[in-house]
């Protein structure tokens, strides 16, 4: 993910200097590579996604660390971290200790059916295959199209913004029409 996001940043500044050059829009294989790059963004995105998930595991809810004076993880004798506990008071009325935090296995819904799972997850499938039409719809009919008008460097030349704001000036002499 962080690496599509490199790859990104230096592809657009890339073509702002090509842009800026007045070549951008001659530079077809720069062109391609933007038309081929909405792919990568969206894989940077699901693999952000992915990274988030599955790196909090087995937690839902990460615990606090224990850490010593100088701020650093406590790690035990097999160099895993210690997590800190909370008292927490069984079903039987006997009191215990347990690690302050929500394991993946501890966050299993008893109240939603598997049928319910798969039937929101073939909803937004659909949803979002509906989604993925119209945006390839949307894409293919603006890449025909092209660019639209001449792609070249504006170039201001004096008494351009003299004839501007002249031209803004009603009967009054005043700029803003107010009379003022």
């Amino acid at each position: 993910m962080v690496g599509l996001g490199v790859f990104f940043i230096a592809l657009t500044l890339l073509a702002s200097f090509l842009y800026w050059r007045g070549r951008l829009f001659e530079t077809r294989w720069i062109l391609w590579t933007f038309v081929f790059a909405v792919v990568g963004a969206m894989a940077a995105n699901q693999l952000g996604w992915v990274a988030a998930e599955v790196g909090r595991q087995p937690w839902i809810v990460q615990p606090p660390m224990v850490r010593d004076a100088g701020g650093a993880p406590v790690l035990d004798s097999d160099g895993h971290v210690q997590w800190a506990t909370a008292p927490v008071v069984l079903d039987d009325g006997t009191p215990a200790e347990r690690v302050a935090g929500l394991r993946t296995s501890d966050g299993v819904s008893e109240v939603v059916t598997s049928g319910q799972v798969l039937g929101s997850m073939v909803m937004f499938g659909l949803l979002y295959g509906l989604l993925l039409v119209l945006w390839l719809y949307v894409l293919n009919n603006k890449i025909q199209a092209g660019p639209g008008g001449e792609h070249t460097k504006p170039s201001l030349r004096e008494g351009d913004l003299l004839h501007a704001a002249g031209s803004r000036v009603d009967s009054t002499g005043s700029l803003t029409g107010t009379g003022e």
